[in-house]
């Protein structure tokens, strides 16, 4: 719901806000369509973390070219970078939004790591990731260290790389992540480094279906790329792809994956569409611990688990896949994959 709805007034023709605040202040959360409000203060700052006394996000004082004449730290309006190699880094234990991580030409200005506590949501409203940037939850096994927003684009070579203990919360968009955009290139590492599945980073929607991944790189020396080492995909939409590999790619890790429609739902589209193969890299030709949770509709002609398009002649893998133990895995069957160059070799 936005804060402030403003149809037409009779014998109003502006409402102007100061002195207001708040996670819901601002031109993008109202629902104006004949600008009646102004909104004050909405300057925009690139606020970089320093760390100065500890490691609390809500203090000014740990924030550099943030004097943004709200709160003196980061919100809805500003862009934020975490420098790498700080003793001190940001903890976030209330609920907080930024615009976006934004892009910093200067080596170390990037690459730090935020943690959520537990209770905790980091909002990025911006939807843009341009440098690098690792976000854990606390504790490892936290189902409430929420990282949240509407899709979130990592561009500009950028990695985002989540940790244990994360719940990314999407609310809206086609995809969860879009990695890069076909300009530029991003990366995403998903890699708790644990076989414990509670430990997992786990997406889900905010709202009604879980939107996915979709990769995408520029060309063949500026690809994007996916790693993933532990994830739970659930609640997705039997219509929609699960991950989507578009071109100038590279799939670096792929083990250890769950993926699960949304009420139980027969998939009526690909989980996995792999897209342009001779223009991109599997790094990785070992996929283990995959599952495939809820079998694919046959009575729908793109009810595919895995499914290749333009990929014939192209040199790839041959590609392993196991599924994961003790699990569901309903749709882990070799016919239920689209594979006319016989890439992939289904194991138990």
């Amino acid at each position: 719901m936005d804060p402030i709805t403003c149809p037409s007034l009779p014998g109003v023709s502006s409402i102007t806000m100061t002195n207001a605040t708040g996670l819901g202040y601002g031109s993008q959360f109202e629902s104006d369509p004949n600008n009646l409000v102004t909104w004050y203060n909405e300057a925009s700052h690139s606020c970089v973390w320093n760390g100065n006394i500890d490691s609390d996000w809500l203090n000014p004082g740990h924030w550099t070219d943030c004097n943004n004449g709200r709160n003196n730290y980061p919100d809805q309006f500003d862009d934020i970078s975490i420098p790498s190699g700080l003793l001190t880094l940001p903890i976030v234990s209330s609920n907080v939004v930024i615009k976006s991580v934004t892009d910093r030409e200067t080596p170390g200005e990037s690459g730090g790591t935020i943690t959520i506590n537990s209770g905790a949501r980091l909002w990025i409203g911006g939807m843009e990731l341009k440098s690098d940037l690792t976000i854990i939850g606390n504790p490892s096994t936290c189902f409430d260290c929420v990282l949240a927003f509407e899709e979130l684009s990592i561009l500009k070579g950028a990695t985002l790389n989540l940790e244990k203990g994360i719940k990314v919360r999407q609310r809206g968009g086609e995809y969860a992540f879009l990695v890069g955009d076909g300009v530029t290139s991003g990366h995403l590492i998903i890699n708790p480094n644990s076989s414990n599945q509670s430990e997992w980073p786990t997406i889900l929607p905010l709202d009604y279906y879980n939107g996915g991944i979709l990769v995408e790189g520029d060309n063949a020396t500026n690809r994007s790329s996916v790693f993933i080492n532990g994830l739970k995909s659930l609640m997705h939409n039997q219509d929609n792809d699960v991950i989507t590999l578009v071109d100038f790619y590279e799939v670096k890790n792929f083990d250890n994956y769950i993926i699960d429609s949304a009420f139980n739902w027969e998939m009526a589209s690909p989980r996995i569409q792999i897209n342009n193969c001779a223009n991109s890299l599997f790094t990785d030709t070992s996929w283990n611990q995959i599952d495939f949770m809820d079998s694919q509709n046959e009575d729908f002609p793109m009810a595919f688990n895995i499914t290749f398009t333009n990929c014939t002649g192209a040199s790839v893998g041959p590609i392993d896949i196991t599924k994961m133990t003790g699990e569901v895995n309903l749709g882990f069957r070799a016919e239920l994959a689209n594979d006319p160059g016989n890439f992939l070799i289904w194991n138990p």
